[in-house]
């Protein structure tokens, strides 16, 4: 079995102060260990070789580095000493011949900031003593001051190699006893074999023997008589059997006595038997004292035989139960009583558990069946609510299970039962949910995930503080603790729960922390507001658009009610229209101001979101003019976003690195000093008047607006490549 092999530190190339090599040796990686670190400015490659106490099979080999003295790479080799003397140890190191198995490069952990400490393990296959690292030159960074290379622990996992010279098991043969074992095995084998044979001629004797027969009569006959009962029930059945009258069997020349002939009969009648199908009930189980206590409503309601099936093993009796029980209770002329309603209740709680899906789904059915007709009523509204929370919690929990058809069967179960008028009365349903939530601590996931999106679906259907339906108060209850779970499904089922409850009561965003900039410093509050924002938005959108599309048809309604004032005399008003008042021209014309006064408002709206660059709309323009402006883009020194077309100008006159940009004569681009002889030098053409040169791909543009659009949508390759990365 591979264990952690213990070593010691043998050499080592160099160490800091109290860092010193031996510390590897207590193969304890905490933040109170040190570890091995080189020393300030030392020469590189540096060298560790551990030795083992004893040779051992290395399967891995695992390094942990230091958080930021970390080596670029680190090379392994193994070795086996001819001449093992731990006295002279650096004779032994010098003669001994290491193989190089491989090397290992650690990352520069800029990623985290140098916090983390980075372990690298590496499965490797070698039987060896001493373990030799070479560590390479370092990664440079801002907290490696000293240029050193430090490692906080080492382990070396394998197997310990036993000498085969101590072990007692490599003997030399014995065959004098090798052939005593053998002699021994074939003596038993006879034996054996003789035995066996002895007891087939002892039961041959015995069952041919007329004393014995004589003698087993009585024994054998009362079961006989038992088969010849059942085989009058068989013939008197509607399927009348043949007759099993047979002669006289001759064996070897003489007539089998008659004792000998009938008990043969009866043996072959007894094995037809078992061939016949038996009836189902007859197989069902007896029940024990607990499941009688248990079942004791369901005997005096239902009968001895539907609570055998309820706790049959078999599917197939519980399934054609319930089958039995939903066919009683949708038929017409049947009402379920307070007694059934108490049985069928007391079946529903052990059907509900069933591991069977085909049954538990049927069990489903039953449910929606027997609280569309239970009888509240008579059993009173305590009773029922107490009925149908007990059914609905046992439904509720499984939704927490991994078969994902079952989970979506209740579900919708669920979803169908809410709108039952009982449960509307009621009521249990909300507190059922709650109360399922707030009970565990460590409630798992997908039961969280899947009672979100029922209350999502029952939000949906029946709203918000309404009979029947979730409160506020419980719905942001749930919301509270799922908004914050650390599975990310649970976060999104929230997110979408919180948004439909949103639309029906506004005032749920005051159970949020206010929106300032702590708060939106949380990303997942920064991600709720945002969508706050939009979706209040779009809700004032779709007001707006829907007054206005309402007072245009109020004003054509009055521009034809004016036209036939006009002209009474040539129209004739339909009958609905007899009773609608004359209105004046003043009204007329302040309804067709209000008109014309929501439409400027919604074209300086969308004005107000259209980029002047490109003549895009986009709701946040801060966001369009940095990515996906074709005509903006972002200064490589300066970070400021500016037109492309004035690219040059901006380096030369604008931009924090101007003092290095000089301006070329011949094609008026905006060259680094460092680069303006070079470019002189290869600039040959000189430009008109009205060209300028693309500062992104060099390219001569003609100087005016429509160009420079036509340019950077469709012919500027570098252009064209930013903004499919930046989408």
């Amino acid at each position: 079995m591979s264990t952690i092999i213990p070593y010691k530190v043998v050499y080592s190339s160099s160490y800091d102060d109290g860092y010193i090599a031996k510390d590897l040796e207590n193969q304890v990686c905490d933040s109170s260990s040190k570890g091995w670190q080189s020393a300030r400015f030392c020469v590189y490659p540096q060298e560790i070789v551990l030795m083992l106490n004893k040779t051992a099979r290395i399967k891995k080999v695992q390094i942990l580095s230091h958080h930021c003295n970390i080596a670029s790479k680190i090379e392994i080799f193994v070795g086996s000493p001819s001449n093992f003397d731990r006295n002279s140890i650096e004779n032994m190191l010098s003669a001994c011949k290491f193989n190089r198995l491989g090397y290992v490069i650690m990352s520069s952990n800029k990623d985290s900031d140098f916090k983390a400490r980075e372990l690298k393990s590496v499965h490797v296959t070698a039987d060896c003593l001493l373990v030799k690292f070479i560590i390479h030159e370092h990664y440079v960074n801002q907290l490696n001051i000293y240029n050193q290379v430090s490692i906080i622990g080492i382990n070396i996992i394998g197997e310990i190699i036993e000498d085969e010279s101590l072990n007692t098991k490599y003997k030399k043969k014995d065959f004098m006893q090798s052939e005593h074992i053998q002699n021994t095995t074939d003596f038993l084998i006879t034996q054996g074999f003789n035995k066996v044979d002895t007891d087939v001629i002892h039961r041959h004797q015995v069952t041919h023997s007329p004393d014995f027969l004589k003698n087993s009569s009585s024994v054998i006959l009362p079961s006989l008589n038992l088969i010849e009962k059942k085989d009058e029930s068989l013939q008197s059945s509607k399927y009348p059997l043949q007759s099993t009258e047979l002669p006289n069997i001759y064996k070897n020349n003489f007539i089998v006595s008659k004792s000998e002939s009938s008990l043969e009969k009866k043996l072959n009648l007894n094995n037809f038997i078992h061939d016949v199908e038996i009836d189902a009930d007859s197989c069902l189980p007896n029940l024990n004292e607990k499941e009688e206590r248990e079942s004791s409503t369901i005997i005096d309601v239902f009968g001895m035989n539907m609570a055998q099936k309820l706790f049959s093993k078999s599917w197939k009796h519980r399934l054609e139960l319930v089958t039995k029980l939903r066919a009683e209770i949708s038929s017409t002329d049947h009402s379920i009583s307070v007694d059934e309603a108490c049985a069928i209740s007391s079946i529903l709680f052990k059907i509900l558990q069933d591991q069977v899906f085909v049954v538990f789904n049927e069990g489903l059915n039953l449910l929606k069946d027997f609280l569309l007709n239970i009888p509240h009523k008579s059993l009173g509204r305590g009773e029922t609510s107490v009925v149908a929370e007990k059914l609905l919690s046992i439904i509720l929990k499984r939704t927490g299970d991994s078969n994902s058809r079952l989970r979506v069967a209740i579900s919708d179960a669920v979803i169908e039962i809410s709108l039952f008028p009982v449960l509307k009365i009621i009521g249990t349903l909300p507190d059922i949910i709650v109360k399922l939530v707030k009970k565990k601590k460590n409630l798992s996931w997908r039961l969280l995930k899947s009672q979100l999106k029922i209350m999502e679906a029952l939000i949906k259907s029946l709203g918000l503080n309404t009979s029947g339906g979730f409160s506020t108060e419980q719905v942001m209850s749930i919301l509270t603790v799922s908004l914050e779970h650390p599975n990310n499904e649970v976060r999104e089922a929230s997110l979408s729960c919180f948004f439909e409850a949103y639309h029906y009561v506004k005032d749920i965003r005051s159970y949020l922390p206010p929106d300032n900039p702590s708060s939106r410093k949380n990303p997942l509050y920064n991600k709720i507001f945002d969508m706050l924002e939009k979706a209040d938005e779009s809700l004032e959108m779709k007001q707006t658009r829907f007054q206005a599309k309402h007072i245009q048809s109020k004003d054509f309604q009055l521009e034809t009610i004016d036209t036939a004032n006009k002209n009474k005399s040539n129209v004739i008003l339909p009958s609905n229209c007899m009773n609608v008042k004359v209105l004046t021209k003043e009204a007329i014309s302040q309804c067709s101001g209000a008109v014309k006064a929501l439409s400027i408002g919604l074209e300086d709206e969308y004005i107000s979101k259209m980029c002047v660059f490109c003549g895009n709309s986009e709701n946040d323009l801060d966001i369009h003019y940095w990515k996906s402006c074709f005509m903006l883009k972002p200064c490589d020194i300066c970070c400021q976003v500016v037109e492309i077309c004035g690219m040059n100008k901006h380096l030369v006159e604008a931009c924090e690195d101007k003092k290095n940009y000089q301006t070329c004569g011949k094609c008026h681009l905006s060259v680094k000093c460092t680069d303006f002889r070079q470019h002189l030098e290869q600039c040959k053409d000189l430009l008109k008047s009205d060209q300028v040169v693309c500062p992104l791909c060099f390219c001569v543009v003609i100087d005016n607006e429509q160009n420079w659009i036509e340019h950077l949508k469709n012919l500027c390759p570098p252009n064209i490549f930013r903004l499919k990365v930046a989408k």
